[in-house]
């Protein structure tokens, strides 16, 4: 095939055929190298990054599906939310919050209500379905105050009601699993622009007790003559931490239950979006903690 070429020509194509299907050059060595560093340095981490970013927004999805943003306004729940909000202030909001709306609700618990008026608000559940509540005077720290009394529904079905001490039903709310360190403003504000010249206690019994009945299944009243409320069906009692200052079911009365929009499980203080942005990542590292330590 070759033999009417010239040597030189011969020669060409040789190494022509050597350089493009036998080997090499160093040249072209040193391309491949570049290639595949550039591959494993930036190709490879650009797929995990976008990947992670696949994921996160994949889940943020999900996650906003199942959780909802409220803004905390005002100053009812002071001492948990918006600190530096005025007392009489009803609107400013500094804080934010993520309420999970699947989560199940239990006493105690910070929620996104819309009260009886339809406003929605954030309060705190302090009784729910067939639990006996009532308010009484009391001190605290040498002023007068008021302490919410409850006797949670599966207490009451076995307690022996002849022998039932009010102070077991006292909830001391400075201590445990949430903090309310406002008995003195609870006690000695009388000039609230939301209760006028009634204190709380009066609020209570006026719209809880005014159709007292002592054969009334509604009603307990123990062996010190201290009348309780039953908490009715798929009604929560709800207050506001700031007690001295919150319009909440002392005054409204009973919520529906079936009017919680959803339990708060994450707070954004100071809600600007690089915290709001911060906290969601938190959270997302958290349940991929909590996934993998299973």
């Amino acid at each position: 095939m070759l033999a009417g070429l010239t040597n030189k020509t011969k020669e060409k194509m040789l190494n022509r055929f050597d350089r493009g299907f036998i080997q090499n050059t160093k040249a072209d060595i040193k391309n491949e190298k570049h290639s595949l560093n550039f591959f494993w340095f930036w190709t490879i981490p650009l797929y995990i990054i976008l990947l992670f970013f696949f994921i996160f927004f994949t889940w943020y999805t999900i996650f906003v599906s199942t959780h909802g943003y409220f803004w905390v306004q005002g100053a009812s729940m002071k001492n948990t939310f918006n600190n530096t909000v005025a007392d009489t202030d009803a609107r400013t909001s500094v804080d934010a919050v993520y309420i999970n709306k699947n989560e199940r609700v239990s006493t105690f618990d910070v929620v996104v209500v819309k009260d009886n008026s339809g406003e929605t608000v954030i309060k705190r559940v302090m009784a729910q379905e067939g639990d006996y509540i009532t308010i009484l005077k009391g001190e605290y720290d040498g002023h007068n105050c008021f302490y919410f009394y409850r006797i949670p529904a599966n207490v009451f079905k076995t307690m022996d009601k002849t022998a039932f001490d009010d102070e077991s039903a006292k909830l001391v709310e400075d201590s445990g699993a949430y903090e309310i360190m406002s008995y003195k403003d609870w006690g000695d504000n009388k000039t609230s622009e939301i209760y006028g010249s009634k204190v709380y206690e009066k609020v209570f019994f006026d719209k809880f007790l005014s159709d007292y009945d002592s054969e009334n299944s509604n009603f307990f009243t123990s062996s010190a003559g201290v009348v309780y409320v039953k908490v009715p069906k798929g009604k929560v009692f709800c207050m506001g931490d700031n007690r001295g200052h919150s319009k909440d079911s002392r005054q409204e009365g009973f919520f529906k239950a079936s009017n919680m929009q959803g339990k708060v499980e994450i707070v954004v203080y100071n809600h600007n979006f690089g915290n709001r942005f911060w906290v969601v990542v938190k959270y997302y590292f958290k349940q991929l903690e909590k996934f993998f330590a299973r």
